[in-house]
């Protein structure tokens, strides 16, 4: 379920060998010109009869529609639409290039001539002239200005409540609750539709002991089996399957590395990759790599579709800024494509996000921080991995998360996830006290000279601290002169930010000092 940007290439279900009936009755358009399905014929005074000249519009429009194409609009704004198609309940987004093909496919399937009588005169219209027709004026019709002619697709698209999380699989429907997990029928969709990449291509059965998964006891792992630690993960991981989005409490979630990292080299290989991955078997996800992302790019969120209900930035690095996701934790999205149409979605309706990273991004001041969910995850498999060959998570737990899983172990891996959905209705994200990521914070913004130093002088509020002679003394153990004193101040700044303090620097007589508050 993971989105490669590849959607528009997939196989649309019964077009290929979708039966169409045709429009077999004539209809008269002028004195001199009607319609008989997709051609319209025009008199010939020379001849004294009618012609084949060209393609009907109408009809063509007819047979989009009956062949389950529309256009939908994704927010408010009716300036902007995308293409779909729908068969029972499953939608998909579509390239205009999809629909002339399925038109084409109907054409084409036409095994003998067109027979038919209008005022009196019998027609027989070879296939080759109809295919002929076809084939020259398509082009007027196959292109996004035509198309935006067709009719609105307005069906709802089932998303989640405030308070119910619902899953679709190819057998079932899955309700979730905090009261409980119920499986439905498929007919429970009733007059809702589905995204394709959002419908889980498996069967399923729930089973109460989820937590017995390979994938429960990883999450245990990573979590060193510590209570709120563990509940903070649970609770993360329903978060993101709940496809509901507040934008007046618009988080997002954020892994981390709980070891002390050095500034230059982050460690990595705990797992954080694979909790993200997990999710994209249950919620569409589109990823984004985050090492490459360009904040300044226009088509910097190309890769999101409409169906996206969750976005993974992996392995952002320490010139990430998280305060340009600020509009879309609040604000909802507008997404350029290149060579498609653009299109927004509205705040309530904004996929989840998730970023991964092995550098601590920003979370000064109280706007990062009430927009960031932080977990820390332990070096139970990175500790494991000593010359790099080791494959810690697969020799514990003896497969490939997915890989040749049985259906088994499938049922529990949803059961669990479903089970994570359940908690966190009951109990919303859980947080608990973070253990380095406020030195790991300092150390990629500062050095790691500087960070076991002034973790040394034991800093404390309210006191005067007097900078000419802690900085002498500082720059001659550690650097000589070509250190400056701006730098320090600033890394004495970044040390505040790291407590969660305030620094004000004053002088004294002349004499600069800096107070922490």
């Amino acid at each position: 379920m993971v989105n490669n940007n590849s959607h528009f290439l997939g196989n649309i279900p019964l077009i290929e060998n979708q039966i169409i009936e045709r429009i077999i009755k004539p209809i008269t358009l002028t004195e001199s010109s009607f319609a008989y399905d997709i051609f319209e014929f025009k008199f010939d005074k020379q001849l004294g009869r009618y012609e084949l000249k060209g393609l009907y519009h109408q009809g063509i429009r007819e047979i989009i529609k009956t062949l389950g194409f529309y256009k939908r609009y994704l927010s408010n704004d009716k300036n902007n639409s995308i293409l779909v198609h729908q068969v029972d309940n499953i939608l998909d987004e579509v390239t205009d290039e999809v629909i002339k093909t399925a038109v084409l496919n109907y054409v084409d399937g036409t095994k003998e001539e067109l027979k038919f009588s209008y005022r009196g005169n019998d027609y027989n219209i070879p296939i080759e002239a109809i295919k002929n027709i076809f084939l020259k004026q398509s082009c007027i019709f196959f292109n996004q200005k035509w198309l935006q002619q067709l009719s609105e697709h307005t069906t709802p698209i089932l998303r989640d409540l405030k308070d119910k999380s619902f899953v679709v699989f190819k057998n079932c429907l899955v309700e979730i609750t905090k009261n409980g997990i119920k499986t439905k029928p498929l007919n429970q969709l009733l007059n809702r539709c589905v995204w394709r990449e959002q419908q889980i291509q498996r069967d399923f059965e729930y089973l109460e002991n989820g937590n017995e998964s390979e994938y429960a006891k990883f999450c245990k792992n990573v979590t060193s089996g510590i209570e709120n630690r563990t509940a903070c993960l649970l609770s993360i991981i329903g978060y993101l399957i709940h496809n509901h989005f507040d934008p007046s409490k618009g988080q997002a979630i954020i892994l981390y590395d709980e070891a002390i990292t050095d500034s230059k080299t982050p460690q990595g290989g705990t797992g954080k990759g694979l909790i993200a991955n997990s999710l994209k078997w249950v919620r569409m996800t589109t990823k984004i790599d985050g090492k490459m992302f360009d904040p300044t790019s226009r088509f910097k969120f190309e890769l999101v579709c409409p169906s996206t209900q969750l976005i993974w930035f992996d392995e952002t690095n320490k010139d990430f800024v998280f305060v340009m996701l600020f509009s879309q934790l609040t604000d909802g999205w507008t997404i350029e494509r290149k060579y498609l149409p653009q299109f927004t979605i509205k705040p309530e309706d904004s996929p989840k996000m998730i970023i991964c990273s092995n550098s601590i991004l920003s979370n000064e001041g109280s706007s990062n921080k009430r927009r960031q969910h932080i977990l820390e995850l332990n070096n139970y498999y990175s500790s494991q991995i000593i010359i790099g060959t080791e494959t810690p998570i697969q020799d514990e737990h003896g497969l490939l998360f997915a890989e040749n899983w049985t259906q088994k172990e499938w049922n529990l891996f949803y059961s669990f996830m479903f089970d994570c959905t359940q908690f966190y209705f009951e109990n919303g994200l859980v947080s608990y006290e973070s253990k380095n990521v406020a030195t790991n914070y300092l150390k990629q913004k500062t050095n790691d000279d500087f960070v076991n130093w002034v973790l040394e002088q034991n800093y404390e509020q309210n006191v005067r601290y007097f900078s000419n002679e802690i900085f002498k003394d500082f720059q001659t153990t550690y650097f000589g002169e070509s250190f400056q004193k701006r730098t320090f101040i600033n890394w004495i700044k970044f040390y505040s930010a790291s407590r969660n303090w305030t620094v004000d620097f004053s002088k004294s007589n002349g004499n600069p000092y800096y107070i922490f508050k």
